[in-house]
């Protein structure tokens, strides 16, 4: 676990304080530099200009820095400068170099409780502020499949729909989204959850921002299966005799593009259901009529690229059938180059 940041007595001259963040980014690639230049930094007294420089040396640190020791230990620094900022460099700093344990460590330092309950630390979500809730998400997924089960549960608690109105709300809200991210972060051990990601990802009366994290946590859970599931539900929307103009499919085909290529490739449902869409769209050219003038507009693009198995021996390429990627997958309602309302 980090070391406290301490603040000794005794301050660091003007000249130094001012050269410290430009140590700090010095030593990104240097794990024991960065961690003196950092410690050194927390323990000086910033005035109101140098701050923001302070800051952001230390964001810089906790994204791009070489090694877990030196980032946590940014990480505690920037936490007693400025907590938002060091939320939201959090956030980036785990989307990019994963976990590394780094979640768990840092959360003992700052709760001073090791190894909390699984339900313990899923009980606390609701009532913690945005500091120490990444935290507790990001250190329950990285606990992994053995935290899934309880994790899902929790979420999958909540009344679907939502009940906008409800007392509550917002903090509901928020704790779904952190249990998602928790489960993005367990990665394709959440798999069990896809049902209930997908009725997060529809309610309608669900907060954008957590609609959102459905979102990711279906592409971060990643395997073909997902895809599958997803893919299926696009077909028989697309199969149905009654339906509405786009009947969700723009949040589907919207998760489908962000699926890692591998899951893709390896889904024999993808395919099948991009044709169904076609099918039911055709040119995807629809019209309407606005201050008396006819209009036309984009229900969709796709693009259905089926990739080709290229054999050294061969001359000649044979598409390979699962394999098919998205290269777009967009609903919009905006004027088509040429139109009438180009015009």
């Amino acid at each position: 676990m980090p070391q406290r940041v301490g603040r000794p007595s005794w301050v660091v001259d003007d000249g130094d304080v001012e050269n410290l963040p430009d140590d700090v980014r010095h030593h990104c690639d240097d794990g024991p530099a960065s961690v003196a230049a950092v410690r050194e930094l927390a323990s000086g007294d910033l005035d109101e200009t140098r701050h923001e420089t302070a800051v952001d040396a230390l964001a810089d640190l906790i994204v791009n820095g070489a090694g877990p020791a030196a980032r946590e230990s940014a990480v505690i620094a920037l936490a007693e400068i400025d907590q938002d900022k060091a939320t939201t460099a959090l956030y980036r700093m785990f989307d990019r170099h994963g976990g590394h344990g780094s979640a768990g460590r840092l959360l003992a330092y700052f709760t001073g409780e090791d190894e909390s309950p699984t339900e313990e630390l899923i009980a606390s979500l609701p009532g913690i502020g945005n500091f120490l809730g990444a935290l507790t998400s990001a250190a329950l997924g990285e606990r992994g499949a053995a935290a899934v089960p309880a994790v899902h549960a929790a979420l999958r608690a909540f009344p679907f729909p939502s009940r906008h109105g409800a007392d509550h709300w917002f903090r509901d809200e928020s704790t779904k989204y952190r249990l998602m991210y928790a489960l993005g972060r367990a990665g394709a051990a959440a798999a069990p959850a896809t049902p209930t990601l997908l009725a997060v990802l529809e309610d309608e009366e669900i907060y954008r921002d957590t609609r959102h994290q459905a979102k990711v946590t279906l592409q971060a859970i990643g395997l073909p299966e997902t895809a599958d599931t997803i893919a299926a539900e696009i077909r028989r929307r697309a199969d149905l005799a009654v339906h509405d103009e786009d009947d969700g499919f723009s949040l589907l085909l919207d998760v489908l593009l962000g699926m890692p290529p591998s899951a893709l490739a390896a889904s024999r449902e993808v395919g099948p259901a991009l044709e169904a869409v076609r099918r039911r769209f055709g040119d995807g050219i629809r019209t309407y009529e606005e201050d008396g003038e006819l209009r036309e507009y984009t229900v969709f693009g796709i693009r259905l690229h089926r990739r080709e198995d290229h054999r050294a021996d061969q001359e000649v390429s044979s598409p390979r059938m699962g394999e098919a990627t998205v290269s777009s997958a967009i609903f919009w309602k905006s004027p088509v180059p040429g139109s009438s309302a180009d015009r």
